[in-house]
């Protein structure tokens, strides 16, 4: 950012800049415009420590400072640098330094922060600068330059007389450049970082000011440039959704105050096409289930305006893709209609086709005239979709609903009228507004919970070798706390795949969260409903391979390889099923391949389980086999079907003792045990070193057991199976 060029280099206040520097274009454009880079920068921080570079220099004309001189007579220009001033200068930005404490202290290195980075970096390179001075320190002069005199001298003097003053110098010569505002930025009374549910945020602000704020991540301010369209429903917004195969509760449905929690989940488009055409770019949730049994679809978008918006709106949009008709309502009222019956009911169809070329075009409705149905607070945006037949070919619904306005801020903007509780991790952002002006951005990561780590993340599910192809590949997480949030932020993949959790992803307890390769791909196989934390680069081995994933700190949470061979499940390399760890709330060695198991079904149970709970009486025999039903379920096996029987076997001489049988690798809620008798009366488990126990083949969520006793046996003795549920 040029912002951030200027900030860097104006604190600097190199001899050679701003002549010197670097600048580059990717012709792509995938960068978003040029780049400028540091000459070197050797000769920064030499000068004296009040040298103003803020002000126009020579060498401006051939050089990026002419941009940023030009620009600082443009009020939005001025602001974005505010902001970026804002970031860098205060809160433990990277040229913060405490007024109170700007000395430098490496026992309170956060008092002065560009001081700290200097520090940590030069502490890296001045073992290598021996090498520098043994090869170019005389060069120069008879003498040589060396790291512990000449080396050590500068950085002193750096660290007594310029960091402690640098900051505060060059913060007053911007604002004298009228590039940070009077009115002071919000102050929180937690500047981001860990908190919990029961622990208030302050934010305190001028007498006079207004403090805006949001908590989606959006600026509370809009610039003047985007107050044409406010949105308060976009291309990408959840909503709730249900096919229109029965009566929804009369006409409540429309209505802001329905209870839609039974209604499956959505964001974006709604759609399907059975023959290829332009909609699928527009579908991100897929409605492929409607065909053939509904000729419709109702969705509800939800959002929230608060009174001081509510009195700015002057224009109204609803802008649609649709194919082939709706009718639209707002709080219960209908504001918009095509090719709908004037009353549809739950099968209606529409009235006519739409071509897919005119489907794929947003046609616009004013609902200005209709403003006064909106209220503060919740309001709900609800649409019938209409398909021209049961068995049509295609749907689709994507609407943005917006509105102008004079007040430049943005539609999740709230007022702070007291203490603000969170109950997620969230990204805040506030601002002071006096009249008509505001203050530089305040903004803060916030964590709820606790953080992600080696005791509450695992990898609990892994699709290396899809049935279906790379693009179907997956992992997945689970938090495996009984009772703890987790927050992922900055968790990241060193080795197997390339992806960082980005800030405000929470995992509740037992809760998981799935990435992966082609979010495209996987959505249109696995449908709505699965969390999707995002998708990852690069490709997981069909071989198996290493996975190593760290938390925000660098500290390992998980470093194991998995493989295709050597005791790890055949089924799961390309044959259908993943890769499944057995009870991972017990967080068990992943690098052990046997907790770990084939899935049940093909393509593996992405973001949820497919193990099972018994229910019913253990020691009930419905079929009369003599096997209880407790036994039967463990085994793998059918309580309500004699011929149905599990597999087992055993074969004990005095040489050698060897059981076989087969065990519900679903059935985590039960333990299985090996007991020994000499006389049918007393019995006794057998001891961990008194037999070995390998797991055979996998097929459908079970799997042949074998066991070797160790010990040896005599042919008066007995053993049995016995199961046990856990809880």
């Amino acid at each position: 950012m040029l912002a951030d060029y200027m900030i860097h280099n104006m604190y600097a206040a190199a001899d050679d800049w701003p002549g010197n520097f670097y600048m580059g274009y990717d012709r792509t454009g995938a960068s978003g415009g040029w780049r400028f880079f540091d000459w070197d920068n050797e000769h920064g921080m030499k000068n004296p420590v009040t040298l103003d570079r803020t002000l126009p220099h020579s060498r401006d004309s051939d050089s990026p400072t002419k941009f940023h001189h030009a620009l600082k007579a443009n009020s939005e220009y001025r602001l974005l640098f505010a902001d970026r001033l804002h970031r860098a200068f205060f809160n433990g930005g990277v040229l913060s330094v405490d007024p109170s404490a700007p000395q430098w202290n490496p026992l309170q290195p956060q008092n002065n922060q560009p001081a700290a980075l200097w520090m940590e970096l030069t502490q890296q390179i001045q073992t290598a600068l021996i090498a520098e001075s043994a090869r170019w320190g005389d060069f120069r002069r008879d003498t040589p330059y060396t790291v512990s005199i000449d080396f050590e001298n500068v950085r002193n003097d750096l660290l007594q007389n310029w960091f402690p003053q640098r900051s505060q110098i060059v913060f007053e010569q911007f604002k004298s450049q009228n590039l940070y505002p009077e009115i002071n930025a919000p102050e929180l009374s937690q500047f981001g970082g860990l908190l919990d549910q029961e622990t208030p945020i302050t934010i305190t602000a001028p007498d006079a000011a207004t403090v805006y704020y949001t908590v989606d991540g959006s600026d509370p301010r809009q610039s003047p440039d985007s107050l044409e369209e406010s949105l308060l429903v976009h291309s990408n917004s959840p909503f709730r959704y249900v096919f229109t195969s029965q009566e929804v509760d009369g006409q409540n449905w429309k209505r802001s105050s329905f209870d839609d929690s039974s209604w499956r989940e959505g964001r974006g488009g709604l759609g399907f096409e059975l023959i290829a055409s332009a909609f699928q770019e527009f579908i991100t949730t897929d409605a492929t289930a409607m065909f053939g049994t509904s000729s419709g679809a109702l969705l509800r978008f939800d959002f929230e305006l608060s009174a001081d918006q509510l009195k700015t709106i002057d224009s109204l949009y609803l802008k649609l893709r649709f194919d082939d008709g709706m009718s639209a309502y707002l709080n219960g009222v209908l504001v918009a209609q095509s090719n709908s019956p004037v009353t549809p009911t739950w099968d209606s169809t529409s009235t006519s086709s739409r071509s897919d070329n005119l489907a794929i075009l947003q046609e616009a409705f004013d609902l200005s005239p209709l403003i006064g149905q909106l209220k503060e607070g919740e309001n709900s945006l609800a649409i019938h979709g209409l398909n021209d037949s049961l068995t049509g070919s295609d749907f689709l619904i994507q609407p943005e609903l917006s509105f102008t306005g004079g007040q430049q801020f943005s539609a999740t903007a709230k007022i702070y009228d007291g203490d603000l509780y969170l109950d997620s991790s969230v990204t805040l952002k506030a601002r002071s507004l006096v009249g008509t002006e505001w203050s530089a951005l305040t903004e803060a990561n916030f964590d709820l919970g606790s953080l992600a780590n080696s005791e509450n993340l695992i990898i609990s599910e892994i699709m290396y070798h899809a049935e279906g192809g790379s693009s179907l590949d997956y992992l997945e997480l689970m938090n495996t706390s009984a009772d703890e949030q987790i927050h992922l932020g900055g968790v990241r993949f060193l080795k197997g795949i390339e992806f960082e959790f980005p800030h405000g992803i929470d995992l509740l307890a037992g809760e998981r969260i799935v990435l992966v390769r082609d979010l495209a791909a996987f959505q249109a196989h696995y449908g709505p409903g699965i969390r999707i934390a995002g998708q990852f680069s690069g490709n997981l081995d069909n071989g198996g391979e290493r996975l190593h994933l760290v938390a925000r700190d660098g500290i390992t949470i998980q470093d194991f390889s998995f493989d295709d061979n050597n005791g790890w499940s055949r089924a799961a390399d390309g044959f259908g099923p993943s890769l499944v760890l057995i009870e991972p709330e017990s967080k068990p060695n992943p690098s052990l391949a046997t907790n770990w198991r084939s899935s049940a079904g093909r393509g593996g149970n992405p973001g949820s389980s497919d193990v099972t709970d018994f229910n019913g009486s253990p020691s009930l025999d419905q079929d009369g086999d003599n096997l209880p039903a407790l036994l039967e379920y463990a085994l793998g096996s059918s309580d309500h079907n004699p011929s149905d029987a599990p597999l087992a076997s055993i074969r004990v001489t005095p040489q050698e003792g060897v059981l076989v049988y087969q065990r519900n690798l679903l059935a985590e809620d039960i333990s299985l045990h090996i007991d020994y008798s000499s006389d049918l009366q007393t019995w006794r488990p057998l001891l961990a070193q008194e037999f070995e126990e390998s797991r055979g083949a996998e097929e459908m969520g079970r799997a042949t057991i074998n066991v070797r006793l160790l010990e040896e046996v005599t042919s008066s003795g007995y053993y049995r199976l016995r199961a046990v549920l856990k809880k």
